[in-house]
C-alpha cells in the first residue's frame, strides 16, 4: 500500500498535538503528541499510600506506588511521628503504634559547656546518656554531702530533668 503521507507500509505515530492530563493529574499540557497519551510532569505523585501516614514521593507515575507489583505495598518512608523522650523524630523505617523506645535518636546537637567556650557536636542519644550519668554523678555527690551533715541544692539537678546546654 502505498500513502501519499509517508513511503512506510505502516502508518508512523499521530504527531498532532493533543491536551493531555499526566499520570497523576497533577497537570495539563496542550502539547502531547496524540501517539504519547498520558505522561510523567514530574512531581511528586503524592498520593496516600496504604500506611496511612505518608504519601508517594516517586516522581509521577501510571500504575501503582510499589516498586513490584508482586510484592504487597510497604511503606518504607521514615517515621515522622515525634520522639517522647527528646523532641527529634522518630526516623525508624514507618511502623505502627508507637515508636520503638529502645532506638537511640540519632540526630546531631551542638551541646555547650557551661562557660560557653568549648561547642561539640554530639548524637542526642550520646549527648543524653552522658547528661544522665553526669546528672547521677552530682545527685550522688549532694548526697554524700547531706550525709555528712551539710546543705546542698538539689533544683540544678532536679530541675526539670532536661539538659540546658544542648541546642536541637
Amino acid at each position: 500500500v502505498l500513502h501519499n503521507c509517508h513511503s512506510e507500509p505502516n502508518c508512523p505515530p499521530c504527531v498532532v498535538l493533543t491536551t493531555q492530563h499526566c499520570y497523576g493529574k497533577h497537570e495539563q499540557r496542550k502539547t502531547i503528541p496524540c501517539y504519547q497519551g498520558s505522561f510523567s510532569c514530574g512531581l511528586a505523585c503524592a498520593k496516600p499510600l496504604p500506611c496511612g501516614r505518608h504519601t508517594c514521593i516517586k516522581p509521577c507515575h501510571e500504575n501503582g506506588c510499589q516498586s513490584n507489583a508482586a510484592e504487597p505495598e510497604v511503606c518504607r518512608q521514615s517515621c515522622t511521628k515525634t520522639r517522647t523522650t527528646c523532641a527529634h523524630q522518630c526516623k525508624a523505617p514507618c511502623h505502627e503504634g508507637d515508636c520503638p523506645p529502645d532506638l537511640p535518636c540519632r540526630e546531631m546537637v551542638e551541646v555547650t559547656c557551661e562557660c560557653g567556650n568549648r561547642k561539640q557536636m554530639r548524637t542526642c542519644h550520646d549527648f543524653s546518656k552522658e547528661y544522665r550519668r553526669i546528672t547521677s554523678a552530682q545527685l550522688a555527690s549532694s548526697m554524700q554531702e547531706m550525709q555528712r551533715g551539710g546543705s546542698v541544692e538539689l533544683s540544678d539537678i532536679l530541675g526539670t530533668g532536661k539538659p540546658k546546654s544542648n541546642k536541637t
